[in-house]
């Protein structure tokens, strides 16, 4: 028999107070009208840039994980993406990308501080459709069911038409705003 013993979550969801506002260079007074807008999703501008660069340097599909914090407005789930990590260690074609191990060995480096204390979460991942309309395949959907925490997103985006289409929790709901982008 086995005896499940119930664990704290070792992510850490920031209350709206204690969000550190000056690190994006945003006031809540700011934010506070996209919040109640139902937008909860934002990303640093360069880092949204740099993704979509990289994205275009492949007719194949490419990928990585999307990092930052996330806080909870209302009892909502608000991303702010503020690193984006490429997958360098990969297999991928035209209709297919695999991320390797890898990817995720990198990103530990930037969870935490050198005390231990976590300093970022893995929000999700992205990858690109390079000739195709920007959607979750069932593959992608398998994919999204990793990210197993109701906060977790996934972005395809398609680099030449310029389009991009975000799914939430493992279950890859559709969400239908838009990113916001921030300094």
């Amino acid at each position: 028999m086995i005896e499940w013993k119930e664990e704290q979550s070792d992510v850490d969801i920031l209350d709206f107070d204690s969000f550190d506002f000056i690190k994006y260079k945003f006031n809540k007074n700011i934010i506070l009208p996209y919040l109640e807008n139902d937008f909860r999703i934002f990303c640093v501008e360069k880092e949204w840039h740099h993704m979509w660069e990289y994205g275009a340097t492949s007719e194949n599909e490419l990928g990585g994980l999307l990092l930052g914090n996330v806080f909870l407005y209302k009892k909502k789930y608000i991303r702010v993406i503020d690193q984006i990590l490429y997958n360098q260690d990969y297999h991928h074609s035209k209709t297919h990308l695999i991320l390797n191990s890898s990817l995720w060995q990198n990103a530990n480096q930037f969870l935490f501080d050198s005390q231990g204390k976590q300093i970022k979460t893995v929000l999700g991942w992205f990858h690109t459709h390079p000739n195709f309309l920007p959607f979750f395949s069932t593959t992608d959907r398998k994919t999204q069911e990793i990210f197993d925490f109701p906060f977790s997103i996934g972005i395809v985006f398609n680099p030449i038409s310029k389009t991009y289409t975000i799914y939430e929790k493992k279950e890859s709901i559709l969400y239908e705003k838009s990113i916001i982008l921030i300094s």
